[in-house]
């Protein structure tokens, strides 16, 4: 994905930028917050991952460590906003999910879940991203029965951790 850095707000100088392959963009003068809040945005949109995933998560001293890595890395700003924008990402695709599963929009919900595996392997919410791993592997194979039942553990699942990173975040020293 390519993010451009221009100085131009015209519209159609931007229209070419975007049909020339630009996924988004930053004007100039930007601080260090716009650029990773674009960056953050986009890798959630692209269903990337700002770590491996696969590394998750699978317990709340875990998610602990991994939030404090985020926070130690990029700032006590830059953390606090990529935790809600994640948490607030994470409910738009669960909804988007559901709406796809009750529509047995199944190569949707593939897609859905493949986006939520990301962001909550992004935050150390590993036994949310294994589910939606499961939810996602179930429709690539498509054996669709098992989904309705990954959905309601998924449900529960999804807003315990949601939780735990909530009350983590106040834990989280920010003063290194």
């Amino acid at each position: 994905p390519v993010i451009g850095l221009t100085a131009t707000t015209e519209e159609k100088l931007m229209a070419e930028f975007y049909d020339a392959g630009i996924i988004d963009h930053v004007t100039k003068p930007f601080s260090k917050d716009d650029l990773l809040g674009v960056i953050v945005k986009n890798i959630h949109a692209e269903g990337l991952e700002i770590s491996i995933a696969d590394n998750a998560a699978s317990s709340n001293a875990e998610m602990e460590k991994k939030l404090q890595e985020i926070c130690d890395d990029f700032g006590d700003e830059f953390f606090r906003s990529f935790i809600q924008d994640s948490l607030s990402e994470i409910d738009r695709l669960f909804d988007l999910l559901e709406e796809a599963f009750s529509n047995k929009d199944y190569k949707s919900v593939y897609q859905h879940a493949h986006d939520i595996c990301a962001v909550s392997g992004n935050i150390g919410m590993g036994k949310t991203y294994k589910i939606s791993k499961t939810v996602e592997k179930a429709c690539l194979s498509e054996n669709f029965e098992p989904v309705s039942e990954h959905m309601t553990e998924l449900a529960t699942t999804l807003n315990e951790e949601k939780a735990e990173v909530n009350k983590l975040k106040s834990l989280i020293k920010t003063d290194i």
